[in-house]
């Protein structure tokens, strides 16, 4: 789990500022010594070449400009991980991005003397205000390595034109800039984009704003706001982490999933996080391995319709203890599997019938067939164990706040049969939920 304090929501001052503007700036986000750490780390990573980057890590140069990018760098190092759930981005997210929400892009931006990046905008963000409130569908945290002034490519934002719902008028590329001879195609291609536009100095054009940061500062922007760079006219190396966040259901921007690795390596917060897309509720069986139940993905019960009881008479409702019950054991048995690959890992299998005290009964079987550990309604004839037990014992069980041995001593779980596999089985399912497994790497 995460060690970060609490979260503090977003003041009103902040809301205002960036809901006016379309980016906010954040000064002395983080600490100069995790700062060192970050840039040092990146450097070790461009150096290494494409060749030995870790995998999942990719390289790419963009055109006409100096520039070197590696695409879903959280691949590449837990210090990298550790900025997806870090407070210092959480709180912007919470509050301005759809809930629920995940990272759809994670990646470095180094740049050396040359031109600078045109004007753009991504509309896909959507910006609105709900009840007062801003929001973006694509939300970019630009964190700097590097001081970055006047002369080092700063970011150029055009302040309110999130808002704006006409094409942006003037020219995308800068008037002052020397292009090169390499990459014509590219540097055609945006110059065509020119043809019939406004053709203004950028510090003239409206809403015009250089931002200039320090190493640590934050830059917060949502992406339908118009925004460029400027040339890099120093002999300094800019330096420049990048995280996207968005709703749950977009994709990663650059195509890039997050790998089965770095997925088992991560928290639950930071799997969710990194992990999807996933819209919808969770079937028991069917769960997304890296989804855990919640508010946001509640886990539905299954039917049981051919076993429901007589209306004229209802008794307890064991369909949610009974989900969970399976969920645990299906996950545990996976665990077990993947960790050892071999069979002699899991339990003893065998048929273990429960009798829930005012309740229907059923069995958890656990066999060598294709559906693994199972759920039977009714008696089955094969079980070697009859564990029974009231509903709310089972219930604490399932969510883990009592222990099946205690319950066994006290009396009030009762075994007949095969004590040793009634047991064993019950390892399986006493919660709480645990987190899912992933197949070893290559």
């Amino acid at each position: 789990m995460s060690t970060f304090p609490p979260i503090p929501p977003l003041s009103d001052e902040e809301l205002f500022t960036f809901d006016r503007a379309g980016f906010a700036v954040v000064r002395n986000a983080f600490p100069p010594t995790q700062v060192r750490t970050l840039a040092a780390r990146l450097e070790l990573l461009e150096r290494a070449g494409p060749a030995c980057l870790p995998a999942g890590c990719h390289p790419v140069r963009t055109p006409v400009v100096d520039e070197l990018r590696l695409l879903n760098l959280v691949e590449a190092h837990d210090e990298f991980l550790e900025l997806v759930d870090h407070p210092a981005l959480l709180r912007w997210v919470r509050a301005l991005v759809p809930h629920p929400q995940r990272v759809t892009e994670s990646f470095s931006i180094t740049r050396r003397r040359g031109p600078g990046l045109p004007l753009h905008q991504i509309p896909i963000a959507e910006s609105t205000n709900e009840g007062g409130r801003p929001r973006t569908k694509f939300l970019t945290f630009l964190l700097a390595l590097s001081e970055v002034g006047a002369q080092d490519g700063p970011l150029v934002v055009f302040e309110g034109t999130h808002h704006v719902r006409v094409p942006f008028p003037y020219n995308l590329l800068h008037a002052g800039w020397d292009m090169p001879p390499h990459d014509l195609a590219a540097v055609q291609t945006t110059r065509r984009a020119d043809e019939g536009r406004i053709a203004r100095v950028w510090e003239e054009i409206p809403g015009y704003r250089e931002v200039h940061v320090a190493p640590g500062d934050m830059v917060v922007m949502t992406q339908d706001l118009v925004h460029g760079a400027k040339a890099v006219t120093s002999d300094r190396t800019r330096r420049t982490l990048v995280l996207s966040y968005s709703p749950y259901h977009f994709s990663g921007w650059h195509g890039v999933e997050p790998s089965a690795r770095l997925l088992a390596r991560a928290t639950p917060e930071r799997r969710r996080l990194l992990a999807g897309p996933f819209v919808g509720s969770l079937h028991p069986g069917l769960a997304p391995p890296w989804i855990e139940p919640s508010a946001d993905f509640p886990l539905l019960v299954e039917t049981e319709r051919e076993n429901a009881p007589d209306p004229r008479a209802p008794g307890p409702d064991t369909r949610e203890v009974r989900a969970l019950l399976l969920l645990n054991a299906r996950r545990r048995t996976s665990r077990a599997t993947a960790e050892s690959g071999r069979n002699g890992a899991l339990p003893a299998r065998g048929v273990c019938q429960l009798e829930v005290s005012g309740c229907e009964h059923f069995a958890l079987a656990l066999d060598d067939g294709t559906d693994g550990i199972r759920l039977i309604d009714g008696e089955d004839a094969r079980a070697e164990a009859h564990l029974q037990i009231e509903l709310q014992d089972l219930e604490d069980l399932v969510h883990g706040r009592a222990d099946p041995v205690e319950l066994f001593y006290r009396g009030r779980a009762q075994v007949r049969g095969n004590r040793r596999l009634a047991m064993s089985l019950a390892d399986l399912w006493c919660g709480p939920t645990p987190p899912p497994c992933y197949p070893p790497s290559s």
